[in-house]
């Protein structure tokens, strides 16, 4: 019967299909989608270059949105409220996965990209071999996975379905015999094993966010790292977002960088709001970088501006 239900969900998604794709809704879904991965990634993101999502396209999204619906009305065995139910939150999980999909292959195309067009590396080769192993496994193979997925979740609802009902029918001629009381006094059996996994669950998430922790101090120590931060200040400086190439040097002078652009460009930004000190403190660090005759100049040129300005009346 399964089987003969599974036929029969593939040649309704075969009749949606084409239709969905007359009115556009494979655009339209990709879209909605990825309004909710830029939603996502615009203010979380650790280096703040994206402003917009608009170029990017994954194709076959919503193959597997018109199979659920297909399984959903060959599910006769459940009434409506019930495969509502079911299937609500199983389109809610695709959707949720699909907003990951888009999340991970936006981390691997920007880093691509600013690696070849600006030598900024804003994740390591480990790192990017990981998201790039986790995108072909959401992607590329995830998308071929789901639609078996669920083909296997709807046959265990419709099998549990009938089941469920064989038992009410076989109730109603036979109603079972009352089961005796636990004796009280002690958790049983059962909750001393839910307990036991929810300690190793807790226990499990404390190790994991430790070391997550752990790992992005160190990150922003490492000299790549950190060299990323700078270079990417210095493009958000000429950019004239002085506000955020700011943030990107204080992260890259916490870390402990060696760039003598960023001592001179928060110099500046310092005179600018009066704090005179603060720039020549900053200088003087920078001058120490500086490596070529050209930013030594620089520096000793700064530092005499402001040190006339703070003797002048």
């Amino acid at each position: 019967m399964e089987i003969v239900r599974a036929a029969v969900a593939f040649v309704v998604f075969l009749a949606v299909l084409a239709p969905a794709r007359w009115v556009g809704l494979g655009p339209l879904y990709g879209k909605a989608v990825l309004v909710v991965a830029q939603a996502i990634v615009v203010p979380t993101q650790h280096f703040p270059l994206l402003a917009k999502l608009d170029n990017l396209t994954l194709n076959n999204l919503e193959h597997v949105v018109i199979l659920t619906f297909a399984l959903f009305l060959v599910s006769t065995n459940l009434d409506f409220a019930s495969r509502l139910s079911r299937f609500g939150p199983a389109l809610a999980v695709i959707f949720a996965y699909h907003v990951i999909v888009v999340i991970l292959t936006i981390k691997v195309q920007a880093t691509q990209e600013l690696l070849t067009s600006m030598n900024i590396l804003v994740l390591s080769p480990a790192e990017f071999r990981v998201v790039d192993w986790l995108r072909y496994f959401a992607y590329d193979l995830g998308l071929e996975i789901a639609p078996f997925v669920m083909l296997i979740l709807t046959s265990a609802w419709n099998l549990t379905a009938s089941r469920e009902q064989r038992a009410g029918v076989e109730n109603r001629a036979c109603p079972p015999r009352k089961k005796k009381r636990q004796r009280a006094g002690g958790p049983s059996r059962s909750g001393r094993r839910h307990l036991a996994a929810a300690a190793i669950g807790l226990g499990s998430l404390v190790v994991f966010a430790s070391a997550a922790v752990l790992y992005g101090r160190w990150r922003e120590t490492e000299p790549r790292h950190v060299e990323a931060h700078a270079k990417i200040g210095h493009l958000l400086w000429n950019s004239h977002k002085d506000a955020l190439a700011e943030a990107q040097y204080r992260i890259a002078l916490a870390g402990r960088t060696t760039d003598p652009e960023v001592f001179y460009n928060l110099a500046g930004l310092e005179t600018r709001s009066g704090n005179r000190d603060a720039a020549l403190r900053l200088l003087g660090q920078g001058a120490r970088m500086a490596h070529t005759p050209e930013w030594r100049a620089r520096f000793q040129k700064a530092t005499v501006v402001i040190q006339a300005r703070s003797t002048s009346p």
